[in-house]
């Protein structure tokens, strides 16, 4: 009884000791309970940007995360669960891309305008022929790259899209080379501080060595043409002869 009545004496802090054991004992019920029990009562707090994941009414556990200012939910039967639900929701939308609005910056053109404004121009100042070659080389670049504004191309973006194309191609120099010189001229305008593909490496361009016939095959063919009665037969031999194309 000494030691109950010594425990029970009133605290500096102005509370009894019963109310202390009280806080105590129900502190460590809640603790056994969600721990030991498997419950939770309350939501698991995390770093931001990393999600949380809690108890609902109806007993199932909900992974929540906000990813570009929309709230994503999964819904799962337990807690494990949940936290792998949360895991792969984190990955997704790490991976999703960045949605790209035509123009962000006031007055920034995007790439398929500009592309416009840098072919009226070269055809005032290059020949027909070389308008038609640079407007064939940007139709490769503008399906993929069209929609970005001038300012939000980055060598990273840039660098990732020539990894994607044929390797060896000479079309991928030439459209390379057209584009470089297409953002130039946006640098020379004032719309970019330098220019982005400057930075990324030239993609390479392979020589195909042909495949030239055998004098077997080049007899065998003359021979054909020659004794062949169909209309263009007697061209076809000529110009094997004389290499012409």
């Amino acid at each position: 009884m000494t030691k109950l009545s010594l425990a029970i004496k009133p605290f500096p802090c102005g509370y009894c000791g019963f109310s202390l054991w009280s806080l105590l004992a129900t502190s460590w019920l809640t603790t056994f309970y969600r721990q030991v029990m498997g419950k939770d009562t309350t939501m698991s707090r995390r770093a931001n940007g990393l999600g949380t994941v809690s108890l609902r009414k109806d007993g199932r556990y909900v992974s929540a995360v906000t990813h570009n200012g929309k709230r994503h939910y999964r819904y799962a039967k337990s807690r494990k669960e949940a936290e792998l639900q949360l895991a792969r929701l984190l990955t997704e939308l790490q991976d999703a891309p960045v949605p790209t609005p035509e123009v962000i910056t006031p007055g920034m053109p995007s790439l398929s305008q500009w592309a416009k404004t840098f072919l009226e121009h070269c055809q005032t100042t290059r020949r027909p022929g070389t308008v038609s070659t640079y407007r064939q080389c940007l139709k490769r670049v503008i399906p993929a790259l069209g929609s970005y504004p001038l300012d939000r191309l980055t060598p990273a973006i840039l660098a990732e899209y020539y990894s994607r194309q044929p390797a060896g191609k000479r079309v991928v120099q030439n459209s390379y080379v057209v584009l470089k010189t297409c953002l130039e001229m946006a640098v020379d305008h004032g719309y970019l501080s330098e220019n982005p593909l400057s930075r990324v490496d030239r993609p390479k361009w392979r020589y195909l060595h042909p495949q030239l016939w055998t004098q077997d095959q080049y007899r065998r063919f003359m021979v054909t043409a020659l004794e062949s009665d169909r209309t263009h037969s007697s061209l076809f031999a000529f110009l094997a002869c004389t290499g012409l194309r």
